[in-house]
């Protein structure tokens, strides 16, 4: 996938990272091309490897979708703290936990309308998964 390197939207610079107990993570930074002077966000990948972003995104919903709920309620939150600690959140709020989720393990995401999330394969920007049950019970 050279040739697609010409073509990917990102940068990524990857480096070891050392905890004080015996373990070492591989992490990666991924930067917007062109690279410009902003704060930079580190993402440490999981030791779990999947061999393509196509194999890791439906994983990463799973998880996310086990852990949060999806309601129609008012006053839900939208910002990746809250959502995580509340576990609910409506399908905007979901769509932006996601996309944190994605970037957090190395997978390029973006937001492609209010509710509907795209990763980048390596090629192209492609429609993520939706979540198995896209709205939760109502309390």
């Amino acid at each position: 996938m050279f040739w697609a390197r010409a073509q990917d939207p990102f940068t990524r610079h990857w480096f070891g990272l050392k905890t004080p107990d015996p373990q070492a993570f591989q992490c990666v930074t991924v930067l917007p091309k062109p690279v410009r002077r902003c704060p930079v966000i580190l993402y440490i990948r999981h030791e779990r490897h999947e061999n393509s972003p196509v194999n890791a995104v439906p994983i990463v919903v799973r998880h996310l979708r086990e852990r949060v709920t999806i309601a129609r309620l008012p006053g839900l939150p939208h910002t990746v703290p809250e959502i995580w600690q509340r576990q609910i959140t409506d399908a905007p709020g979901f769509a932006i936990i996601y996309v944190a989720a994605l970037r957090s393990v190395g997978v390029p995401a973006r937001l492609a309308g209010l509710d509907t999330v795209e990763f980048w394969d390596g090629t192209r920007w492609q429609p993520a998964p939706a979540p198995s049950v896209t709205t939760g019970q109502t309390p």
